[in-house]
């Protein structure tokens, strides 16, 4: 108990009495070494995923050490570390090394990485890429004289994500096409029409670009959040929609045959319990949870410390009035953390199949492990399984129909049409 104990209440670690080195000194091979062996030891006994990692920890040891002894640069070499964690939740961008020294210009377009090759999803800014000959849909397949495919490996080494998928969806948002100078890159780009060209985009600084994030912002606040694709399915969008017209969205879609529930999203404003209570028939364990009990040894299947009170495991009511109709989950790499909790519980309704692609790897609470250079990580602090004693820890959530994305004429409407298409074929 004096470097890390369980909290009784929430099953959580307390790190609190393992405190920073006061004089720590980067360049002390010394300090160095207490810094690492301090993160690992901590992470070998407390962290109930630590069994998940690509490399095994022991061996992260072994490979470390040289590192933290002979290193010049210790910040990036603290962001290797962090990387063998492979948990998307452990992203230390905050004070990342490597994204704060390498990422501070952007450029005015965002894509989407399909097969190695970054397809372009939206212009921000026009006028700021007029003469680069830019187009929705172009396909991006080199940047600098570097692929795609380099620049995700060059990533991984530095950024901790539980899947490729994730790791993917990190670099596409806001590596790919940035970099630590305004200079233009130099891209290769294959175009509608098929024809092969190379251009050059201008790179800026975040707040020459913020006007462009807040007009999009303005637009999407005004985008329906429920509505009727057509006279047998209705849409919802739950990273938008409030718990009081998830209730109507369900009063109006009652009688339809399929509703498409969009989770590509974080909701924000809806419980898992707002759901359940419109899906399901009887209340029903929809997770089961692994939480640290002594160093080295976790508990399977814990009880929630305030089961009497409220149990976050076991959701829904007595419903004879549930929707029985057939429920689509849409799910993407933007299905992170807490949406992944909430698409295990509409996944454990009656009728639902999932839609889309892997997901971000790390449902569970957050928990912040301190270190002895007076900075902190979190990693993901405990395990989630589906009842069935399936792990989601990395791998992701279940999915039924894995969508099959092409660079060619790519757009994210690609998953409502899917979806429509899986309807179609199941009434």
């Amino acid at each position: 108990n004096h470097y890390a104990k369980v909290k009784l209440l929430g099953n959580t670690v307390d790190f609190s009495e393992d405190e920073k080195l006061n004089n720590f000194d980067a360049q002390n091979e010394t300090h160095r070494l207490l810094f690492l062996a301090s993160f690992w030891n901590a992470m070998r006994y407390w962290n109930v995923n630590i069994y998940q990692t690509e490399d095994p920890w022991e061996e992260v040891l072994q490979e470390m050490i040289p590192q933290f002894s002979e290193t010049k640069n210790f910040n990036l070499t603290k962001d290797r570390l962090f990387a063998k964690l492979d948990d998307s939740h452990a992203n230390y961008t905050a004070s990342s090394f490597f994204s704060n020294r390498n990422f501070k210009y952007f450029a005015p377009i965002s894509g989407k990485i399909i097969n190695d090759s970054l397809v372009i999803t939206e212009i921000l800014a026009p006028e700021k890429v007029k003469e680069s000959n830019l187009e929705i849909g172009d396909v991006i397949f080199k940047v600098n004289g570097k692929s795609i495919a380099e620049i995700i490996d060059e990533f991984s080494q530095y950024i901790s994500t539980s899947n490729e998928n994730y790791l993917e969806s990190i670099v596409q948002r806001f590596y790919v096409l940035g970099g630590k100078s305004a200079n233009g890159l130099d891209v290769k780009i294959v175009k509608n029409s098929g024809e092969i060209i190379e251009t050059e985009i201008e790179r800026y600084e975040f707040p020459e670009l913020k006007p462009y994030f807040v007009k999009k912002a303005a637009a999407q606040k005004n985008e329906k959040r429920f509505y009727a694709l057509n006279n047998e399915t209705g849409y919802i969008n739950l990273g938008k929609i409030k718990a009081k017209e998830l209730n109507e969205a369900f009063e109006n879609y009652q009688n339809k045959k399929a509703i498409i529930l969009d989770l590509r999203n974080y909701p924000k404003n809806i419980s898992a319990d707002n759901l359940a209570n419109l899906l399901y028939p009887e209340k029903s364990t929809f997770i089961k949870v692994m939480a640290a009990k002594y160093p080295s040894y976790a508990e399977y299947d814990i009880d929630s410390a305030l089961k009497l009170i409220k149990n976050p495991f076991k959701i829904g009511k007595k419903n004879k009035d549930y929707y029985k109709g057939k429920i689509i989950l849409l799910v993407n790499s933007s299905t992170a953390s807490m949406s992944e909790f909430f698409a295990m519980a509409i996944q454990n309704s009656p009728n639902c199949t999932t839609l889309g692609e892997q997901t971000f790897g790390a449902v569970m609470n957050r928990m912040a492990v301190p270190l002895k250079d007076g900075t902190s990580i979190d990693f993901t602090g405990f395990g989630a399984f589906y009842p069935d004693d399936t792990s989601v820890q990395r791998k992701g959530l279940k999915i039924d129909h894995y969508l099959k994305k092409s660079t060619k004429n790519y757009t994210d409407d690609f998953y409502i049409e899917e979806a429509l298409k899986l309807i179609d074929h199941s009434l």
